[in-house]
């Protein structure tokens, strides 16, 4: 009895730590960061796009001064479809509910922790110190308060499941289908979460297990029980990366100021290793950005022990020390060379980012070195007190924000920092911005004429219906007249005139990258929809329904196997 309220009454505790921590978030307010608005802003345009009949969403709406947007088809779908769901279940504002997903995501990942320690057989008490590292740690407070980085809290939140399924397949030879789904599923939403620590991550982990391996033979067993499990995670989430790796073409990303925008993201030599204690709330991220107090013990305690032979699990511990010191000397600024020739910075985007990867390092590094019971309660004591230093210094909110659902359903801008998602036919070329939603022009004469919007009194208009997603309208013309739409192409679009599709014109000299075609004369109803139909998303469709077909022969297969040699 002792036992099992033990185990109910120590996590809740862990809940409850957590809560106090996040306490600032339940509020109505947006906390004043770097990315809170961006993603307040996505999340109502996701919400728009679902009541649009997008699904899954992809473009955003309203986003662009009213252009749209694709930002939906490649950024991370898991933490913006969380929150839509908590929007549209309870009477909140887009902020609480960006709020409580925060919330929702960190307390998720710190019960990860919680039972990955208890994997490793750590005690109850041993494996909430351990949760407490990893919230604790300066880069997971500087995501929550000063970055609102939801992607990476949405990614570490999901990580720990994901290694705690890893951990039930390498010490359990039999797996039950509640594990194997359960590893399935928290694959699966990491994908769907941050594509950048997910390509940081996945190489140091994956070698990271295959270590822990006695021999060849282990590993090949692990492969091929976990490989099942993994391409059935990419089929079932192919709807997304599928066309998010094949339409970025269609965008300028590759040509955007984040080619070499990092050079100037190398954090200072000192801070980065001693923090200041006060007034963090009046620096940028690149200046307040640390390993952390308890970060640093844990690294000099394994060093210590690891230079002594006192840890047994000697090829872990040192692989991680390994990857430590590389990821420190990754974000030094001599490296700049380094990082320039091989292309990391395209995609991580800010060195410092690669903090993360010492937050997980270390806790993996407590959590060994309690496994071998070799930290005394007097480190434990500096690891407690330190933790509480960090959350002293990092969890306070730089000040709060008031936005309203309309203005967030209103915002205007892109959410993106250097407008990467803009159509290519769109973001280079244009000159002219048309204010009213549709525009008609004679055939082969310009519409502007010395920055003049020409009269079209030959022409007759009737909106019947118009959303970022779908336009429904009449055009009466006694002319061949050209129309301009106020909304940017990009595939997906199609249109309808009197129930005969038509071809988009997108590459309009005049108007690059707007949604224009041409009208005979004549009385013409027509219907615009943003769609699923590209090549790759009816690709990632079909891949999904596979997916889900492999998951139920997959969990089946004892009993298809039975049947098979009865038959």
């Amino acid at each position: 009895m002792k036992k099992k309220l033990t185990q109910l009454v120590l996590p809740l505790l862990l809940v409850v730590f957590t809560f106090l921590i996040l306490k600032p978030l339940f509020s109505n307010q947006l906390l004043y960061s770097d990315d809170g608005e961006l993603h307040a802003a996505r999340i109502a345009n996701y919400y728009l796009a679902i009541k649009q009949d997008q699904i899954p969403p992809r473009w955003a709406p309203n986003l662009n001064s009213g252009y749209g947007y694709p930002v939906l088809n490649f950024t991370y779908p898991l933490p913006y479809a969380i929150s839509t769901f908590i929007y549209m279940a309870f009477p909140i504002t887009i902020v609480m509910s960006l709020n409580l997903t925060i919330i929702l995501l960190t307390m998720t990942g710190v019960l990860g922790i919680y039972y990955l320690a208890r994997q490793f057989s750590l005690s109850h008490q041993k494996s909430i110190l351990a949760a407490g590292i990893y919230l604790t740690a300066p880069y997971t407070l500087i995501n929550i308060y000063s970055r609102v980085a939801l992607g990476e809290i949405a990614f570490f939140g999901i990580l720990p499941w994901v290694m705690w399924g890893v951990e039930n397949f390498i010490k359990n030879k039999k797996i039950k289908p509640t594990i194997s789904l359960a590893l399935l599923a928290s694959l699966s939403l990491l994908i769907l979460s941050h594509q950048t620590s997910l390509i940081i991550t996945l190489p140091i982990l994956t070698i990271y297990y295959l270590l822990r391996m006695e021999n060849k033979k282990e590993i090949i067993a692990l492969i091929k029980r976990i490989a099942p499990i993994g391409i059935i995670s990419l089929l079932i989430t192919a709807w997304y990366w599928l066309p998010a790796l094949w339409e970025k073409q269609f965008v300028i990303i590759d040509r955007a100021g984040t080619v070499t925008n990092y050079l100037d993201q190398f954090p200072a030599y000192w801070s980065l290793f001693f923090h200041q204690i006060t007034n963090l709330e009046k620096l940028d991220v690149l200046k307040i950005v640390s390993i952390g107090y308890s970060n640093l013990i844990i690294i000099l305690i394994s060093l210590y022990l690891i230079t002594k032979n006192k840890i047994k699990d000697q090829k872990e511990i040192r692989y991680l020390l390994t990857i430590y010191f590389l990821i420190i000397i990754l974000m030094m600024p001599f490296t700049k060379p380094l990082w320039l020739i091989s292309g990391l910075g395209h995609y991580i985007q800010y060195p410092w980012r690669l903090l993360s990867i010492v937050t997980l390092v270390s806790t993996l590094l407590f959590i060994h070195l309690f496994k071998n019971q070799l930290v005394n309660n007097f480190f434990i004591g500096i690891l407690f007190v330190t933790s509480l230093l960090s959350v002293f210094v990092y969890a306070q909110p730089r000040g709060f924000q008031s936005w309203s659902d309309y203005e967030l359903f209103e915002y205007f801008k892109t959410t993106t920092t250097f407008n990467e998602f803009q159509p290519i036919w769109a973001a280079e070329h244009t000159r002219h911005f048309p204010e009213e939603k549709i525009s008609l022009r004679v055939s082969q004469q310009k519409l502007y004429d010395d920055e003049i919007l020409q009269p079209a009194d030959y022409t007759n208009l009737e909106i019947q219906n118009w959303n970022g997603s779908q336009m429904n309208y009449t055009i009466e013309t006694n002319e061949l007249v050209d129309i301009i739409q106020k909304t940017y192409f990009f595939p997906g679009w199609e249109l309808t005139v009197d129930d005969q599709k038509q071809q988009i014109k997108y590459q309009d000299e005049e108007f690059p990258g707007h949604i224009t075609y041409s009208l005979k004369p004549g009385r013409h109803q027509i219907q615009l929809q943003f769609t699923q139909n590209t090549p790759t998303r009816k690709i990632g469709a079909n891949a999904f329904f596979i997916g889900l077909i492999s998951l139920v022969l997959y969990l089946n297969l004892s009993k298809i196997t039975k049947l098979l040699h009865l038959w």
